[in-house]
């Protein structure tokens, strides 16, 4: 079974591992879509029933929108500092990538404009 998931680069930040070592951990996030607000009446409440479009339409007009995603951590990459400096070109943060997961082995790979990765499975 393949498992494939989309994912963004989060964070890149630089730590030193128990040996004193620089370590680069990158972190991969899935943006998930929330559902959009819902509105529960009764249909015996005549207020309600008057009041809720109401409630609608000023949640629709407010400056600030709830957040329509939210980034759920799927992956942390830790790279010693030759790695990271023999990595060309580095990941970006805001960068899309794809992860894959077969069997063993685990892939990462960025995101090529246009290809179609799947969703996850």
């Amino acid at each position: 079974m393949e498992i494939r998931f989309k994912a963004i680069v989060s964070s890149k930040s630089i730590v030193r591992n128990p040996q004193g070592e620089k370590m680069i951990k990158i972190e991969l996030v899935e943006e998930r879509e929330l559902p959009p607000p819902v509105f529960y009446s009764s249909k015996d409440s005549e207020l309600a029933r008057e009041v809720l479009p109401i409630v609608q339409q000023v949640m629709r007009v407010l400056p600030v929108q709830p957040p329509s995603s939210i980034p759920i951590p799927r992956l942390t990459l830790w790279l010693t500092e030759d790695e990271w400096e023999a990595l060309n070109p580095k990941p970006e943060v805001g960068e899309k990538i794809v992860v894959i997961v077969s069997g063993s082995t685990i892939k990462v790979a960025r995101k090529v404009e246009g290809e179609d990765f799947g969703e996850q499975q």
